[in-house]
């Protein structure tokens, strides 16, 4: 990420930089599972934490995404318990969601 932190990024800016590192790997097995569970999820779902755990399946099963996020500035999202996240990775939980409604609804 050239330097920059997420704490420098606005929600919508974090919301890009994951699904751009995300649909760059669309290839890779985990892609598909991700997508067809969010979109079997449903439009309307809202439990962040529910969607959240989606990302987390999709990490522990792609080791190139995770070393993909992780060199963009995200923490181990794997290690992050969604209802309980540090200060300063919740806003990776919310900015999850804000990718999926902005791109992949």
């Amino acid at each position: 990420m050239s330097g920059e932190s997420l704490d420098s990024l606005n929600e919508q800016e974090v919301a890009d930089l994951l699904h751009g590192v995300i649909d760059g790997l669309s290839e890779e097995p985990f892609y598909r599972p991700l997508r067809v569970r969010l979109k079997e999820m449903g439009s309307n779902h809202t439990d962040e934490v529910d969607q959240f755990r989606q990302l987390q399946k999709a990490v522990r099963r792609s080791p190139e995404l995770k070393r993909l996020l992780i060199e963009a500035g995200f923490p181990d999202v794997t290690t992050l318990n969604p209802r309980a996240v540090p200060p300063g990775a919740g806003r990776v939980v919310q900015a999850f969601n804000k990718m999926i409604e902005d791109h992949w609804e």
